[in-house]
């Protein structure tokens, strides 16, 4: 499993050098344009395990024949699972600690905007507004604003700004961006772009909200006077969606620069950007050729390789060099004269250990199907391969129980 997650981190690095190559080539100075890109990773990111797990259990779903003779596959005894060795259990401790981080401030900032007084605006009737003691600077939880208790004595201009800046915020859904950004920092958290996408994402939401409160405004310098009279207040339980945030220091330059300034992009870069996005889809779809290549069959116990248009590929097989073990033979079905065949389907790690093992075709008695999935567990293998290359891959392997007569 975990070198699940090392590949999907490997291709989601992959995307986001293609896609920082692009945006550093055709310098695209809309944010909104460079948020929606960065998200797209975002997404892609959050995917990548789940498709690297589900193409190759779409593509080996074919059944096998009924007719196809079957054969005991009997593997020497390993270790069951990978997540027992230590590192498993190591990432598995950090990932938690920080997934538990992350729900303790959510809850923190459920409990603020639980305890803060309903507001009506009448400049945004529509906008959910709410305004309590313990908000000390203008936040959005959810779809919600969270406005300090003095904010009722703010010019009206400030107040104008301050809305118009949240309120991007909530018709973009910044807040659940960045909860998605934060759960894949915690599940990722060895991987670097974990810890850069979640800034650079809430360095964007920002710079596109400050647009719209500057608009406002009608005064770039007046707002950033404004983000400055708000940079030593904090929102308890929401620090990383306040609005002054921590990327203050690049957005009042932003501000300030006319160079800087938002410029909309014209249909030929976005045209261009797309064609720079072409070698990660050649990328990323590598996975669906591996996947493709699942298909090998296994019959008889006897390996068969086929050549497709992706290359060899070759099904998991029982090694030859490690003795054959059997399970252990039930005394109750023993005794009760229980016998039949048990057909398995394994998904075999590239280090030849056994990851999952499902029953497809029972022998008629739980007990039997009960013990050749144990026993499948702890089976040793030839890993697949494509190309000569050992992947993870899946095979079906028959379980004879027999009486000696």
């Amino acid at each position: 499993m975990f070198a699940l997650l090392i590949d999907a981190a490997t291709r989601s690095l992959a995307l986001a050098f293609v896609v920082w190559i692009a945006i550093a080539v055709l310098r695209p100075r809309d944010p909104q344009l460079q948020l929606t890109i960065w998200r797209v990773v975002l997404i892609a990111a959050l995917l990548m395990p789940l498709a690297l797990l589900c193409l190759p259990l779409l593509a080996s779903g074919a059944r096998l024949p009924e007719s196809m003779p079957l054969q005991t596959e009997l593997i020497n005894a390993v270790s069951r699972v990978e997540w027992h060795d230590r590192g498993g259990v190591f990432y598995l401790a950090v990932a938690a600690a920080m997934f538990l981080r992350e729900l303790v401030s959510l809850c923190r900032g459920w409990q603020v905007a639980r305890r803060a007084v309903s507001l009506t605006l009448t400049d945004a009737p529509d906008l959910h507004v709410r305004s309590g003691i313990d908000i000390l600077s203008p936040v959005t939880f959810g779809s919600t604003v969270l406005l300090p208790a003095d904010s009722a004595g703010w010019s009206t201009a400030k107040r104008r700004a301050v809305i118009a800046h949240e309120s991007k915020h909530v018709a973009n859904g910044d807040f659940y961006f960045r909860l998605a950004a934060r759960l894949y920092r915690a599940f990722f958290w060895f991987d670097p772009l974990a810890w850069i996408l979640p800034r650079h994402l809430m360095l964007l939401e920002e710079q596109v909200s400050d647009d719209a409160g500057a608009g406002a405004m009608s005064d770039r310098a007046a707002y950033a006077a404004l983000l400055l009279s708000l940079a030593d207040r904090s929102s308890v339980g929401s620090r990383d969606v306040a609005m002054t945030g921590g990327t203050l220091e690049q957005r009042i330059e932003r501000l300030l620069d006319p160079d800087k300034a938002s410029r909309p992009v014209t249909r030929r870069r976005r045209i261009v950007i797309s064609l720079l996005m072409m070698p990660f889809i050649t990328y990323a779809t590598a996975a669906g050729v591996d996947a493709a290549a699942y298909r090998c069959r296994q019959r008889a116990g006897d390996e068969r390789s086929f050549v497709t248009s992706f290359g060899n590929c070759s099904a998991p097989a029982s090694s030859p060099t490690l003795p054959l073990s059997l399970p252990s033979y039930p005394p109750a079905s023993r005794r009760s004269g229980e016998t039949g065949t048990v057909v398995l389907q394994l998904l075999v790690r590239a280090d030849g250990g056994v990851e999952t093992v499902r029953v497809v075709r029972s022998s008629g008695y739980a007990q039997l199907d009960d013990a050749a999935a144990d026993e499948a567990h702890r089976w040793r293998m030839t890993p697949g391969s494509v190309g000569g290359r050992p992947i993870d891959s899946w095979g079906r392997f028959a379980v004879t129980f027999q009486l000696a007569r």
